[in-house]
Protein backbone atom coordinates (compact mmCIF):
# COMPACT_ATOMS: atom_id res chain seq x y z
CA UNK A 1 0.00 0.00 0.00
CA UNK A 2 3.05 2.29 0.81
CA UNK A 3 4.04 1.72 -2.72
CA UNK A 4 0.78 2.30 -4.68
CA UNK A 5 0.63 6.00 -1.82
CA UNK A 6 3.77 6.75 -3.23
CA UNK A 7 3.00 6.04 -6.72
CA UNK A 8 -0.34 8.16 -6.62
CA UNK A 9 1.71 10.95 -4.53
CA UNK A 10 4.23 11.66 -7.50
CA UNK A 11 1.92 10.50 -10.04
CA UNK A 12 2.60 13.71 -12.27
CA UNK A 13 6.42 13.53 -12.12
CA UNK A 14 5.87 9.40 -13.55
CA UNK A 15 3.54 10.77 -16.59
CA UNK A 16 6.35 13.56 -16.95
CA UNK A 17 9.29 10.81 -16.77
CA UNK A 18 7.18 8.04 -19.12
CA UNK A 19 6.48 10.54 -21.84
CA UNK A 20 9.63 12.30 -22.19
CA UNK A 21 11.67 8.46 -22.38
CA UNK A 22 9.02 7.63 -24.89
CA UNK A 23 9.62 10.78 -27.12
CA UNK A 24 13.30 10.46 -26.58
CA UNK A 25 12.77 6.95 -27.93
CA UNK A 26 10.74 7.63 -30.52
CA UNK A 27 13.08 10.36 -32.03
CA UNK A 28 16.35 7.46 -32.03
CA UNK A 29 14.23 5.00 -33.76
CA UNK A 30 12.43 6.73 -36.21
CA UNK A 31 14.92 10.27 -37.29
CA UNK A 32 17.21 9.43 -39.41
CA UNK A 33 20.67 8.98 -38.65
CA UNK A 34 23.33 12.11 -38.79
CA UNK A 35 25.15 10.54 -41.72
CA UNK A 36 22.28 11.03 -43.75
CA UNK A 37 21.88 14.51 -42.35
CA UNK A 38 25.04 14.92 -43.23
CA UNK A 39 24.72 13.88 -46.72
CA UNK A 40 21.40 15.88 -47.54
CA UNK A 41 22.81 19.51 -45.94
CA UNK A 42 26.58 19.04 -47.00
CA UNK A 43 26.30 22.11 -49.61
CA UNK A 44 24.84 24.76 -46.71
CA UNK A 45 27.38 23.65 -44.31
CA UNK A 46 30.10 23.84 -47.23
CA UNK A 47 28.96 27.30 -48.17
CA UNK A 48 28.41 28.36 -44.62
CA UNK A 49 31.76 27.28 -43.67
CA UNK A 50 33.21 29.51 -47.27
CA UNK A 51 30.89 32.21 -46.00
CA UNK A 52 32.79 32.43 -42.37
CA UNK A 53 36.30 31.99 -43.90
CA UNK A 54 36.13 34.83 -46.39
CA UNK A 55 34.48 37.14 -43.83
CA UNK A 56 37.45 36.14 -40.85
CA UNK A 57 39.94 36.69 -43.92
CA UNK A 58 38.39 40.54 -45.12
CA UNK A 59 38.35 41.75 -41.18
CA UNK A 60 41.94 40.64 -40.83
CA UNK A 61 43.15 42.07 -44.38
CA UNK A 62 41.35 45.50 -44.17
CA UNK A 63 42.58 47.95 -42.18
CA UNK A 64 40.29 49.67 -40.11
CA UNK A 65 38.51 52.24 -41.02
CA UNK A 66 39.59 55.77 -39.36
CA UNK A 67 35.61 57.13 -38.95
CA UNK A 68 34.87 59.92 -36.95
CA UNK A 69 31.45 60.76 -38.75
CA UNK A 70 30.41 57.80 -36.39
CA UNK A 71 31.72 58.91 -32.91
CA UNK A 72 30.00 62.71 -34.02
CA UNK A 73 26.67 61.15 -34.42
CA UNK A 74 26.93 58.94 -31.12
CA UNK A 75 27.69 61.84 -29.20
CA UNK A 76 25.03 63.58 -30.68
CA UNK A 77 22.92 61.02 -29.96
CA UNK A 78 24.22 60.78 -26.39
CA UNK A 79 23.43 64.81 -25.59
CA UNK A 80 27.39 65.07 -25.21
CA UNK A 81 28.04 67.33 -28.20
CA UNK A 82 31.74 68.56 -29.39
CA UNK A 83 32.58 71.63 -27.73
CA UNK A 84 34.27 72.92 -30.59
CA UNK A 85 31.11 72.25 -32.75
CA UNK A 86 28.86 74.00 -29.57
CA UNK A 87 30.89 76.87 -29.58
CA UNK A 88 30.96 77.22 -33.61
CA UNK A 89 26.83 77.18 -33.34
CA UNK A 90 26.90 80.16 -29.97
CA UNK A 91 29.26 81.88 -32.72
CA UNK A 92 26.97 82.39 -35.79
CA UNK A 93 24.65 85.39 -33.86
CA UNK A 94 23.26 87.48 -35.65
CA UNK A 95 25.48 87.25 -39.29
CA UNK A 96 23.41 84.20 -40.31
CA UNK A 97 19.57 83.59 -40.58
CA UNK A 98 18.03 80.69 -39.18
CA UNK A 99 16.63 78.48 -41.41
CA UNK A 100 13.40 78.63 -38.86
CA UNK A 101 13.34 82.38 -38.29
CA UNK A 102 11.16 84.88 -40.26
CA UNK A 103 13.22 86.96 -43.05
CA UNK A 104 13.07 90.29 -42.58
CA UNK A 105 14.93 92.23 -45.24
CA UNK A 106 11.75 91.88 -48.00
CA UNK A 107 11.67 93.96 -51.00
CA UNK A 108 8.52 95.94 -51.02
CA UNK A 109 6.78 93.80 -53.76
CA UNK A 110 6.83 90.64 -51.48
CA UNK A 111 5.83 92.52 -48.67
CA UNK A 112 2.53 93.60 -49.97
CA UNK A 113 -0.11 90.28 -50.87
CA UNK A 114 -1.81 92.16 -52.66
CA UNK A 115 0.39 92.40 -55.89
CA UNK A 116 0.93 88.63 -55.69
CA UNK A 117 0.00 87.42 -59.49
CA UNK A 118 -2.07 83.91 -58.95
CA UNK A 119 -3.91 82.81 -55.43
CA UNK A 120 -6.32 80.10 -54.86
CA UNK A 121 -9.76 82.00 -54.66
CA UNK A 122 -8.44 83.59 -58.47
CA UNK A 123 -8.41 79.88 -60.13
CA UNK A 124 -11.41 78.41 -58.53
Amino acid sequence: MAILAALIKYRLHLLFAVGFSSALLGLVLLAPSFLTLLAYFWPLFLSTAFFIVSVVFFVKSSPPPFDKAGEDLLDYVTGDPDPSIVESIHSLGTEEQHPHQPIENLDADEQDPGKASTSMDDTY
